[in-house]
């Protein structure tokens, strides 16, 4: 389908532009231009310069029109082309169904309905689908009050000052929103010291393509100490060419624990940075595991890269290129030496990603007693190498039996995990262990029963009844995935069961009361209200936004 779909639209723009004479005299002209050597100073995008500006100004459009364009044309109005908004609205006034859509989208995101609906209905008319659904969410009754921005303000604040990361998160994204009050609460906050807020602020504003206030925010939050506003300044100062910067703000972020930072030193040292590389060594040397793990990390693939330069020259260019003058003159023998010297050291520091890199490569080696002391070094310190060791043996068909124990030394729900793993690659004996455990009353195991009972849009249906069966032993072991889940599946109890799970700190829970609020359900809206009432940041967030965003909207449908 998606062949025959390219197929069509490549012979429509063909048969598009012999149909307009303009467009094939200027192809032509600059073919023959540039068969005699022309040289045109700005050739880049002149051709769809050109198609533009023909397009703007036509007087009429074909019956599909041309989506890209219209599109483009929205996105334009929305940015204030005046322009754009009248060449779009010229196209639906001739009666094309697209250009009518997008001229109700523009009016339905500038919250003028009365509009929106007008030019829906038009494109409704001539059968366009996406316009019809745009109707069907337009005509939800509204049982409950409209926007409240002092109240959504009001929630959004208390939210805000609770100081939860992921409370910010969900703000920054609000903020992008037309006049959302969320921008706001982040600023009061962030301008209070916070500096979590401070650091989504640097995220919005370099959404925004702000560099002045992105620069502030960042450098406010890493002032403080924040180890991610300091990678995030470090990455900054860098893209613009600021490394002296851009170093003092990775080497702070390394030091504070940041393994994003050392992952960046070691991708820039790859590129040939020699500074990167100093800095990544100097830290590695001092025992920082991450920066351990990603000189080895470095050394490992530039092994790979020496292998296969030897058959490829472009490679063997940029091998020569991105390479420091001291591992120039490394042998393939010396560079794994290298490379398994940090893994080790890492791994010794605990770095669980060393510990199952060198146990996997041991194995892979056959060498049984480098791989059983990284294998019992990994148990000891009891690290998540451990549990991807034993995953990888019961992949490669070891004993069952033999890997529960071993997981039972490691934490209550490593044996669980790994099973769940094996249980997605169709491993009957997987499920046979898991629905053991759920007999036995493991809530967890009855939910993931549940989920794969019930299957979704990668998975078929293998057993309604005995899914909502497990669903309702993990609900009522307090489970809250499951108690959501029911939620969902039993309309007339889902606020029975948002609350359950609510009342676990849930955050979905919360998520789904408000859109039951925003369906008109006023028992919801109470249980929201006296969960924000009583201080919890998620209710405090969800309740700001019913306030703000009242109108229910069908889930599942976005045009861009």
């Amino acid at each position: 389908m998606c062949y025959k779909y390219f197929m069509i639209k490549i012979f429509y723009q063909i048969y598009y532009l012999l149909k307009n004479k303009i467009f094939f005299t200027i192809t032509l002209i600059l073919f023959i231009a540039s068969l005699s050597g022309i040289v045109f100073s700005e050739t880049k995008n002149s051709i769809e310069q050109i198609e533009t500006k023909y397009l703007r100004n036509s007087t009429t459009l074909t019956k599909q029109g041309n989506e890209n364009f219209l599109q483009k044309l929205k996105i334009s109005a929305e940015n204030g082309d005046s322009d754009a908004l009248s060449s779009l609205r010229n196209f639906a006034e001739q009666g094309n169904s697209e250009a009518q859509y997008y001229l109700g989208k523009y009016y339905y995101e500038q919250e003028d309905e009365q509009e929106a609906v007008k030019w829906f209905t038009k494109s409704a008319e001539q059968g366009d689908e996406y316009a019809i659904q745009e109707l069907k969410i337009l005509a939800k009754p509204i049982k409950h009050e409209q926007r409240n921005e002092k109240e959504a303000f009001k929630w959004y604040k208390k939210a805000a000052e609770q100081g939860n990361k992921e409370i910010f998160y969900q703000l920054e994204a609000l903020a992008s929103k037309k006049n959302n009050p969320a921008l706001s609460a982040l600023k009061i906050v962030a301008e209070k010291g916070n500096s979590a807020a401070q650091l989504y602020l640097g995220f919005y504003y370099s959404e925004q393509k702000d560099k002045q206030e992105t620069l502030k925010w960042y450098t406010k939050s890493a002032k403080q100490g924040n180890d991610s506003a300091q990678y995030y300044l470090g990455k900054y100062y860098y893209k613009q060419g600021n490394e002296q910067e851009a170093f003092k703000w990775y080497k702070k972020a390394v030091e504070n624990g940041k393994m994003f930072a050392a992952n960046d030193l070691q991708d820039l040292a790859k590129e040939g940075n020699s500074k990167a590389l100093s800095l990544l060594k100097t830290f590695a040397e001092k025992g920082n595991c991450d920066a351990q793990y990603n000189l080895g990390e470095y050394y490992h693939k530039l092994i790979h890269k020496q292998s296969y330069s030897k058959n490829h020259q472009k490679i063997a260019k940029e091998v020569h290129d991105s390479t420091s003058n001291d591992e120039k003159n490394l042998s393939l023998s010396e560079l794994k030496q290298e490379a398994l010297k940090w893994y080790k050291k890492a791994a010794e520091n605990g770095n669980s990603s060393a510990q199952y890199f060198l146990w996997k490569y041991y194995y892979g080696q056959g060498d049984e007693q480098e791989a059983s002391k990284w294998y019992n070094k990994a148990f000891e310190q009891k690290t998540s190498a451990a549990s991807s060791i034993l995953t990888a043996l019961a992949t490669n068909g070891e004993n069952l039996s033999k890997i529960k124990k071993s997981a039972d030394k490691i934490n209550s729900d490593a044996w669980l995990s790994i099973l769940k793993i094996l249980a997605g690659r169709y491993s009957h004996r997987a499920l046979f262990e898991i629905e053991k455990l759920a007999e036995q009353g493991n809530d967890e195991a009855q939910y993931f029963l549940g989920k794969h009972n019930y299957g979704d849009q990668f998975a078929p249906r293998l057993d309604e009844q005995k899914a909502i069966n497990w669903f309702k032993k993990a609900a009522e072991k307090g489970n809250s995935d499951a108690q959501c889940w029911l939620a969902h599946y039993y309309k007339a109890d889902a606020v029975k069961w948002y609350t359950k799970a609510a009342e676990q700190g849930d955050e979905s829970a919360f998520s789904g009361l408000q859109t039951l609020a925003k369906k008109g359900k006023s028992e919801a809206l109470s249980v929201l209200k006296s969960f924000a009432e009583q201080g919890n940041e998620w209710a405090q967030f969800y309740l700001g936004d019913y306030y703000y965003n009242p109108k229910y909207e069908e889930p599942g449908f976005v045009i861009y």
